[in-house]
């Protein structure tokens, strides 16, 4: 009778209890047979959540944490690492969350000494989680289990095995970064939106959902410090869910991806791809000589035509000083442009000409060339003291003009880009800081180049006509390119700016206007009570004008007046807004797709639309193979469109892009002709 009893105590020893806490319940379960001396044996904590409910995987993501195990073994029995089955993505108010739900068995293998007799034996592990719902709840238990008996279905753990993730085998992946904090995981074969990854590490980006970029892989958040991606590739197949255990480096460039079918003279779909140290410097020294004849640059070439008229009658080391000040003030300012684009952390979303997305910035230019053209009209001119205040040769007169000079024509290149300067940025920003130093100190140099050879080579300034009287009238003329430029930033604003906050900075400027005539009627006067008054008031008028101005666009920074973009028709084709889901649903239905990444600031952009995309061929061309257009504005700030830019390695607007069906992009350059594009279109 007592081995009766003693066999059924046994027994109902044998099967573990569950233990629920709150919306779940955990049980201790062990893979069915008998411990053997030196072997290993299977343990598990069986997790069954409550429906709506989740537990954590190992790495929990932006919220949460993992499951806690405390094993009791016997003595010389080792517990080893916890087998984490492949979780999912769980996305609430933007926190990307790794969970299981409904159930998952966190399994780990138990070590059983060599010395190990065999007979029952008691193990157990006290256990702790969070539980999520619309709530968390902590929860704990101790669960136990007595061996040897066969304890729980093999199903379980051979359910369990499946969904462990596993070695890659012969299969390569390979990890490149995009940016400082994104990379591309390449994956052979199409996954589609079906593949996502876990990063190991608890302290990984989970500012976004992996995404998967069509010929290119999956674009992962990634740390700018991190130098290995590891974690699990997650592929959905045949309605079946499998990992891949990643532990791979990420390489500092994308490799170079040829079109099936390129088109001649048009980049890759890399961008930058073959864009080497000194072909990047050479094409952004080219650029910057180009930049000089770009419609971006004209009011300016007057101010440095004047200049050199003014000062072709000074020695051979004058005029060498001239063209070095006026190259120091391109650099500068090129330097001080240039430095977010290098130094803050994910700008390459911010793009070439980002200045010209900020109100303040264009309303403050708008002022600035308000002032030059009332100055070139004789409404006031700036005294001796104003015109020492930057000088960079003390005692010299005229030195701080090169140097502002240099300045203005570089504020006012920048927001356009020209041949060979995409691909040149586009391979800087990828590069150390200081190889793109050196390729935004070549951009500067090419602006400032052909100042300087005029001002240095004797036989050029021979070209330039003689001082005299024509040159008064010559210099009221030039005033109106600067008004003109006035207008143009003014209209820049119309597309940052409510109507409200337009007219008030309009009025602003009117004020300028008012300071500028007050000083050039009293500043000068021979009394020093009328001349300390007059320049005063002038002083307060230009002031108030300037910074009431300012001070409207700062008000109405372009995130709180954002205008929204709907679909246009333009001399009969239809213009669609630019979304990446938008893009991603014209290529599954294969249809082709023509995208114009543009600005209302960029006026080569506006040269292209309307002497390239509005030429009746070019519309023909379109209509007839049925091209879907989409318009990226990047007028005001648009990380969507910054971070598309950044794929193709680019970094600024005109920038244009076209989907053949079922094919890789074609990028066209930034000029564009009616050829390019029908070129870009066949098949």
């Amino acid at each position: 009778m007592k081995r009766i009893l003693l066999l059924l105590l046994l027994t109902s020893l044998a099967w573990a209890r569950p233990v629920r806490d709150g919306h779940v319940e955990v049980e201790l379960v062990a893979q069915p047979g008998t411990p053997v001396a030196g072997q290993t044996l299977e343990l598990g904590i069986h997790f069954k959540m409550d429906e709506h409910w989740h537990v954590y995987y190992k790495n929990p993501g932006a919220t949460g944490y993992k499951p806690k195990f405390t094993w009791h073994l016997p003595p010389g029995w080792k517990a080893g690492e916890v087998a984490w089955p492949v979780p999912q993505r769980l996305v609430i108010a933007d926190l990307q969350q790794f969970v299981y739900e409904k159930e998952v068995l966190l399994a780990t293998k138990v070590t059983v000494p060599s010395d190990f007799k065999g007979g029952p034996v008691k193990l157990s592990a006290d256990v702790e989680w969070l539980a999520c719902s619309e709530s968390c709840i902590p929860g704990q238990a101790k669960v136990e289990l007595q061996l040897p008996e066969e304890v729980v279905p093999t199903a379980l753990f051979q359910q369990a095995t499946e969904e462990l993730p596993q070695s890659t085998g012969n299969i390569t992946l390979r990890a490149w970064r995009l940016e400082p904090k994104k990379a591309f995981l390449e994956y052979p074969g199409d996954t589609g939106d079906r593949a996502d990854f876990f990063a190991d590490s608890a302290e990984a980006n989970f500012d976004s959902a992996p995404v998967w970029q069509p010929g290119k892989g999956l674009e992962i958040p990634v740390q700018e410090k991190e130098g290995k991606l590891q974690g699990v590739l997650a592929i959905e197949q045949a309605g079946k869910r499998k990992g891949l255990l990643v532990d791979i480096p990420i390489e500092a460039k994308a490799p170079a991806r040829p079109l099936s079918n390129p088109v001649p003279s048009v980049p890759t779909a890399g961008g930058n791809a073959g864009v080497g140290f000194w072909s990047a410097l050479f094409g952004a020294f080219l650029a910057g000589m180009i930049l000089n004849l770009m419609p971006c640059v004209f009011p300016v070439l007057s101010l440095k035509a004047l200049s050199l008229v003014r000062h072709n009658q000074d020695g051979p080391k004058a005029h060498w000083t001239q063209g070095w000040v006026y190259t120091a003030g391109v650099l500068v300012s090129i330097w001080v442009i240039a430095a977010p684009l290098l130094l803050v952390t994910g700008t390459r979303s911010l793009g070439w000409g980002y200045q010209m997305q900020s109100p303040v910035f264009v309303t403050l230019l708008a002022g600035l060339f308000l002032g030059i053209a009332l100055n070139l009209f004789g409404l006031f001119e700036v005294g001796e003291g104003l015109t020492r205040l930057a000088s960079v040769a003390e005692g010299r007169k005229g030195y701080s003009e090169s140097f502002w000079s240099g300045i203005v024509a570089t504020v006012s290149a920048t927001p356009c880009t020209g041949p060979f300067m995409g691909a040149a940025l586009g391979y800087a920003v990828t590069q150390s800081p200081l190889v793109a130093f050196l390729v935004f100190t070549s951009l500067g140099l090419g602006i400032a180049f052909p100042y300087l050879i005029l001002c240095g080579v004797p036989a050029a300034r021979g070209w330039l006509p003689r001082p005299g009287a024509w040159m008064e009238s010559f210099k009221v003329g030039m005033g109106f390119p600067m008004l003109a430029a006035m207008v143009w930033f003014v209209y820049i604003l119309a597309n940052l700016l409510s109507a409200e906050g337009l007219g008030l900075v309009m009025g602003g400027l009117v004020t300028i206007s008012l300071g500028a005539w007050v000083f050039g009627r009293w500043g000068y006067s021979t009394e020093s009570s009328t001349r300390f008054k007059g320049k005063s008031l002038a002083a307060l008028l230009m002031l108030l004008g300037l910074g009431g101005a300012a001070g409207v666009a700062y008000s109405e920074k372009y995130g709180h007046n954002r205008h929204v973009q709907v679909a246009h028709t333009e001399g009969g084709l239809t213009w669609e807004p630019f979304t990446p889901e938008k893009l991603d649903e014209l290529r599954k239905q294969g249809k082709p797709v023509f995208i114009d990444f543009t600005a209302a600031w960029c006026i080569n952009c506006k040269v292209n639309e309307k002497l390239t995309l509005a030429e009746a061929s070019v519309i023909q061309a379109f209509l007839q193979k049925q091209v879907v257009l989409l318009k990226a504005d990047w007028t005001q700030r648009d990380e969507t469109i910054g971070k598309f830019l950044a794929s193709f390695g680019r970094t600024g607007v005109p920038f244009y892009v076209y989907y053949p069906p079922n094919g890789e992009p074609r990028p066209l350059p930034e000029a564009i002709s009616p050829g390019i594009v029908k070129s870009a279109l066949e098949p």
